[in-house]
Formats: structure tokens, sequence, C-alpha cells
């Protein structure tokens, strides 16, 4: 028979097998929900990017053609040539230049396209309407001349897109097309960004010039979003907002027809459509995740339950007679093991023990070698004599000590208050010398403030570019030279630094940027007119280079200076036209002057 203290044992032991059991199956089942959710959000981040830098490149495209009064088809082709398409998007099937075109004037602008671009230029599938919207450029055009001349108001669906395109000023995407250009079997869409022209020094929106189109095949934008792809999940996506209501467009791989364990369904807004993706995990998935933990834990605490009922069942014939003895050990090892945890015997941490009036029963060799005393030297010492609490205005430590040799120490002091076995009072402290460390940091903050009164009095300013999140950090000069006079780290500073760059001169400081971080050229120096604080305009120049790159060569961080040259500028352009600098040419803090047009 059982006593009642092996019953309850048993039932115990056994309830916390069954917890165990429970909580680990339960953590297991977790685990691989999250590595799954982690699985889909790498693909939806990965999708995201390449979408977005779909939307880049059409801005771009954008930018190009508005701020060209007029853009030949040789300047488009060049243009989307620097763009390397096939290797650096390679989902992207061209990209074209679409115009309106009045039902009067269809005549003409097909007769001026066989004079400038190609002698047999015809309308492809011109519709009845009042006004066309036709491909007039497709790059790479020999992969793309089906696509040349095409009406797009032949498909009410895609003309639709167009329009609400130039409506809201914002790109706008087609539901899944056939492209001309791209197989039939092969689900493609398109992408549209408006074009205004700027018609103010400001960078107005002006006169509408038309639309920059991005066509690409789905099935090479959702393909091999991430390496776990058709190893770890299988991708199903619609167009619309669920898949009763929407048409699919893409559909990997699937082995088997059995159902998953693990699903993700994620709702994504990209231009104006909405793009539903179901993700499903695979059986390779979830082999990898199966595991024998909780199985085991359960076989292993039957078993232990077993051996802790035998043990009991010999030791209850034993305790009468071991209980006392059992308690004195028991005293005994409790105050060992308190001293034990409280003396921490080591050479680089310093540990006294403290009687009840705070005199010194123990030092270890740390604290020995730490204040030059002997443990005879400072045994029943008053602790005050050795250290004190403190309070300095930077806070970089909490105590002071002094040395026999008259040092004074700069400590960080933690006290431990016990009671002995006895009853008595003890105290443990423990304490770390801080005073190099101290002195390095201070030195160190000297020097960065002598650097910063230098770059200070040069008037040179200082940014370092984080490329992967697009954040900045500047120096003090660059926020006074950008007409901040109580520091501008709060901000975003490159964006507001973009928004004050002048319109014509985005092009030159960004292709300078984008050449150095592809490697093009060992720095990106370019000069550009900035807008004031004031309203005027001053010419600066910004010289940096990538500081960082990753295993793969991409520029992770880009560091340089930028320079008020305004007065240097306008000096330059006088001894050009043998002139004197203007009147109000000068000033090193972005003055408020005429933007230079040289």
């Amino acid at each position: 028979m059982f006593s009642r203290l092996e019953f309850f044992c048993a039932l115990g032991f056994v309830t916390l097998t069954g917890v165990l059991f429970s909580i680990n199956l339960n953590y297991h089942s977790r685990t691989a929900a999250q590595q799954f959710e982690t699985l889909t959000q790498d693909g939806v981040d990965v999708l995201n990017a390449r979408m977005q830098t779909y939307l880049l490149v059409i801005k771009g495209a954008a930018a190009f053609v508005a701020a060209s009064d007029d853009v030949s088809a040789s300047d488009f082709a060049t243009y989307t040539e620097r763009l390397d398409l096939v290797n650096q998007l390679p989902s992207i099937t061209g990209i074209g230049l679409v115009v309106e075109v009045p039902n009067d004037r269809a005549a003409s602008f097909a007769q001026k396209m066989r004079t400038e671009v190609d002698p047999s230029f015809n309308f492809r599938r011109l519709s009845q309407e009042d006004t066309h919207f036709v491909i007039k450029y497709m790059e790479p055009a020999h992969q793309n001349t089906k696509a040349i001349g095409l009406d797009l108001t032949f498909d009410q669906e895609r003309a639709e897109v167009v329009r609400q395109s130039r409506d809201t000023g914002s790109p706008r995407l087609t539901p899944p097309i056939v492209l001309i250009q791209a197989e039939a079997s092969r689900n493609g869409a398109a992408l549209f960004m408006p074009i205004h022209a700027a018609t103010s020094a400001g960078g107005d929106d002006g006169t509408f010039v038309g639309w920059i189109s991005a066509a690409f095949v789905v099935n090479d934008i959702l393909s091999g979003l991430t390496s776990a792809l058709e190893q770890s999940y299988y991708l199903k996506a619609y167009d619309g907002r669920s898949s009763e209501n929407g048409s699919t467009f893409y559909e990997s791989d699937r082995d088997g027809a059995a159902q998953s364990k693990f699903t993700k369904t994620l709702q994504i807004e990209y231009f104006g459509r909405t793009w539903t993706l179901e993700f499903s995990s695979t059986p390779q998935f979830e082999a990898e995740l199966r595991t024998y933990r909780p199985l085991s834990i359960l076989i292993a605490g039957l078993l232990l339950t077993a051996t802790l009922l035998n043990i009991l069942r010999n030791i209850r014939r034993r305790t009468e007679t071991l209980d006392e003895i059992s308690k004195l050990k028991s005293r005994q090892i409790e105050e060992r093991e308190q001293e034990n945890r409280s003396i921490i015997e080591n050479d680089v941490t310093s540990v006294f023990l403290l009687d009840a009036s705070d005199r010194v029963l123990f030092a270890n060799k740390a604290a020995q070698q730490c204040f030059g005393r002997t443990a005879k030297d400072m045994f029943l010492v008053d602790f005050a004599s050795i250290a004190q609490n403190a309070q300095p205005l930077d806070a970089s430590y909490n105590a002071k000590g002094w040395a026999t040799s008259g040092r004074e120490l700069e400590l960080d002091l933690h006290r431990n208050e016990w009671v002995s076995g006895g009853g008595e009072k003890r105290s443990t402290v423990i304490i770390r010398d801080l005073t190099s460390q101290n002195t390095a940091q201070r030195e160190l903050n000297q020097s960065k403030k002598l650097f910063d009164m230098a770059l200070q009095g040069s008037q040179i300013g200082v940014f370092d570019i984080d490329l992967k999140t697009g954040k900045s950090e500047v120096s003090d000069t660059w926020c006074r030279i950008m007409g901040y006079e109580t520091g501008c780290n709060n901000i975003d500073t490159q964006k507001r630094f973009i928004e004050r760059v002048h319109h014509n001169d985005i092009a030159v400081l960004e292709q300078a940027k984008s050449d150095c971080i592809l490697g093009k050229t060992d720095r990106s120096i370019a000069e550009y007119r900035l807008k004031t604080k004031d309203g005027g305009w001053c010419w600066m120049r910004s010289d940096a280079v990538v500081s960082e790159r990753d295993a793969q060569g991409n520029a992770l961080r880009l560091i340089g200076t930028q320079t008020d040259v305004t007065e240097l500028r306008h000096n330059r352009n006088a001894l050009t036209n043998s002139e004197g600098p203007p009147a109000d040419a000068g000033g090193i803090i972005c003055r408020n002057v005429i933007p230079d047009t040289a």
C-alpha cells in the first residue's frame, strides 16, 4: 500500500508531467506557426520591395520626360538603356511612353511617327473613342515592337485604369491582362504613372504630358520571392479582396492534394488594386518541424514518477531516525550556501563582506588589488574610510573610493543585506572600478567636442545616410547651413533636404549619388541649388563616399560633407564673364541669393 505522502507525490508528478507535456506541445505549435508567419512575411517584404522598385523606375522615367521639352525616341531609348532592365529588372518586359491622341489628330500623329521614328508605323487596335491612349515609345524596342502604336482604349478596363491615373495624379495598376508582347499563357499587368511638365521654378505640376507605362509578367514577380517558396510554402494569388470574389493570376507548383497544416491569407494594396495572397505550408516544412519532445517528456515523467515512488518507500523507513540530523545539516548547508553566494572570490570584481556596523569582515583579492591594501589591513576597518556613495552630475558612477596611494577612484557600488543562520546582520558589497573607463570616455567626449568646433569654424556640414533605411544623421554645422539654429536631428533631414533641392538639379544630384553607390565612381560630387529657409536660393556642393558595403558589394552607408559654395559660384561666373561678382553674392550660410542658371 502507498502512504498518503507517496500518493500525493505521485499525483503531483503525474499532473506536472501532463502540464509540461501540454506546455511543450503548445509551445512547439506556436513556434511552428511563428516560423511560418516569418516565412510568409519575408515573401511579402520581398514583393513589396519589388513593387516599390518598379514605382521608382517609372517615377524616374516620368521625371525624365517632365524635365525635357520634347523627348525623342533616341532620348527615351538611351534613358531606358541605362536602367539595364534585362539584368536589373528582368520581370519588366518594357517601359513605354503613352500619350493622348485626339481622334482628329490621329492621322498627323501617325505621319509624324513615320517620319521621326518608323516609316512602317501604324496604330494597333485603334478604338472608336474620341481620344486614344497610344503607346508612343516602348523599350527595349526589339522585344516590344507589337506594343508600339497600341491604342489602350481598345480595352475598357485598361483604359479606365489609365484615366484614373491621369485624374488622380498617382500611379495605377491594371488587373491581370494579356500583354501583347508576352506569351498569351502568362498573366501580365501594367503600371501607369502620369507625367506633368513643371511650369514654375518651384516645380508645381503643370501641363499633362502623358504616362510612363511599365509592363511586367506577374509570374516573374511572384515566383522565387524567397528560397522557401515551394520548399516550405505554396503561394496562390488573387486579384481582388478574397478568393471567392477575385480571379487567380498566380499559383505555385504544389505536390499532392494533402491539406496544409498552416495557412495565411493577406490582402495587399498596390497602386489602386487589392491582391489577396494565400500561403500554405508544404509537407517538407511540416516534416522538418515534427518533434518527439512532448512524447519524450511524457515518458520521462512517468518513469521519474515510478522511480520517485520507489525512493519514497525506502526513505519512509528511515525518516524518524534521520529527522534531527537532517534539520541540523539543512541549517548548516543553508548558512554555508548563503556565505558562499555572497563571497565571490575573483581577480576582477571587488567583493566585501561587512558586519552589522559596516566593518570589513572579508575582502577578496580584487578588492585588495583595487584599493592597494592587504586583507589584514582592511579587517574590521570602517567601510566608509574605503568607499562612500556619491552622485556626480554626469551619473557616470555612484560611489567614490580611495586607494592607499591617495588616488581617488570612481566606483559602481552595489550592496546586498542578509541575515546569517545565527540571526546576525550581514552586508555584501560588490564594486567595479570605473575610473579608467570614465577617464577614457571624457577624453573621447573632449575629442568629439574639438572635432565639432573644427567643423563649425570651417563651415562644413557632415552627413551620414543609412542606405537601407533612408535615414540620416547630420552634424550641428550641417543644421546651421540648412538654416536650423537649434539643431535638426529630430526631423527627417533627408526628406527636408530633397524637398529643398531645385527640381532641375535633382537629377544631377541623384545621378552622382547613384554612380557612387553602384561603384561607377569613387566619390559622389555634385553642385546644386538649395532653397533657403527664407525662400531664396544658394549653391551647395556635396562630396560623399560609400563608407560600408555588404558581402555582395551592395552599398550600406554613404558619408560625406556639404559646403555652401554660393560665393565661389558667383565669383567663377563673374570671372568667366569678365565681370565683378554680384552685389549680393557671398555669405557662407545659404544667403537669399538669385539662382545661378549657368
